[in-house]
């Protein structure tokens, strides 16, 4: 059994939003964040899918204007790039990263529930692989789960794992 602190986490935008939102597997987000031994990865797909959704919910009116302000703050604080106190890091990508997710797209998307910006996180996290031993990728998102039971790729969901 891996130890937790052996285990490196990826979030994708939906595990990231649960931080800053409260919603089906929040606490356990948060839970995982505060008691993590090494920061937690997002990747700048992460970062732009979340701040599209945040938007998108102030559009939506879900989110008042300053609301929307205090979440991209705090996000913006909290992925201060290169510091080691805050609980996430944004790792870079790879010059691959569109071939590869492309190669998944077209491998997965036939059966699975995947769009282009699932096929990105899944292109990371097979990049992340092969830098860290252990890489869990946390998300909630049905489509990408089933593509991680058929591709061998550690997951945890937020929603009813961890």
């Amino acid at each position: 059994m891996i130890k937790s602190e052996d285990k490196r986490y990826y979030f994708d935008a939906a595990a990231f939003l649960k931080f800053y939102r409260d919603e089906t597997g929040s606490i356990k987000i948060r839970r995982l964040v505060a008691s993590a031994s090494q920061q937690i990865l997002i990747s700048s797909v992460t970062i732009l899918e979340f701040v599209n959704v945040i938007l998108k919910y102030h559009r939506k009116g879900h989110f008042k204007k300053k609301t929307t302000r205090k979440i991209i703050q705090r996000f913006r604080r909290d992925v201060s790039i290169n510091s080691k106190t805050r609980p996430f890091t944004v790792v870079e990508s790879s010059n691959t990263l569109l071939i590869t997710a492309k190669i998944i797209l077209l491998q997965y998307a036939y059966y699975n529930n995947i769009e282009s910006m699932d096929a990105l996180h899944l292109a990371v996290i097979e990049d992340l692989k092969s830098k860290f031993m252990n890489i869990l990728f946390v998300t909630s998102d049905h489509g990408l789960i089933s593509v991680c039971k058929k591709s061998n790729i550690d997951f945890c969901d937020p929603e009813t794992d961890i």
